[in-house]
């Protein structure tokens, strides 16, 4: 019996485990961007940039050698190293921004690069709960001004301060007007 020797490149079979993860896992079964972010992250990847996600799963889960006995699991555990990268947060960020969120439709608080998903119609709202949650005292100033339209301030806050602070802050994804128009 002949007898065939060859060798494999260990980083090659990795990525194609992680595509097959993706394509078994991921794909179908979450919102778009977290789909694309995934294909995307995995096409771009370097070398180098897989290789240190591994030794850091190999140190943290004290593994010495990555076996894929368990593929699906242990891809699955990869890839919680990709989902915290940076680099993969931004992309997903990015197709949530073109409007492949739960939803389609969401709201970006630029301070920080937060996005929001948010229903049909819901751009406002979504907007008055971040406020509510992150900015307290814009929040009291625009729900006070909301309902007093012959107020022009609240609190130290006007009216014209609150809409330039609403205009800078956030971006609306997938709404059919600017955020200006919510405005006049």
């Amino acid at each position: 019996m002949a007898v065939m020797k060859f060798t494999y490149d260990p980083i090659f079979i990795t990525k194609t485990l992680l595509q097959s993860y993706v394509e078994k896992f991921v794909q179908g079964k979450f919102y778009k961007a977290k789909q694309f972010a995934c294909y995307e992250f995995l096409r771009t990847m370097t070398d180098e940039e897989l290789e240190g996600m591994l030794k850091q799963y190999m140190k943290d889960h004290s593994i010495e050698c990555i076996t894929f006995e368990k593929a699906w699991e242990e891809c699955a555990l990869i890839f919680e190293y990709v989902y915290k990268s940076e680099r993969y947060k931004g992309l997903e960020f990015g197709f949530k921004k073109r409007g492949y969120g739960l939803t389609g439709m969401g709201v970006v608080d630029k301070s920080d690069s937060t996005f929001y998903d948010c229903g049909f119609l819901q751009h406002w709202s979504t907007i008055f709960e971040i406020m509510k949650e992150k900015y307290t005292d814009k929040a009291e100033a625009l729900d006070e001004l909301l309902h007093r339209p012959g107020k022009e301030e609240y609190n130290g806050i006007s009216r014209v301060e609150l809409d330039g602070f609403i205009l800078e802050r956030f971006e609306l994804i997938g709404g059919n007007k600017d955020i200006e128009f919510y405005l006049d």
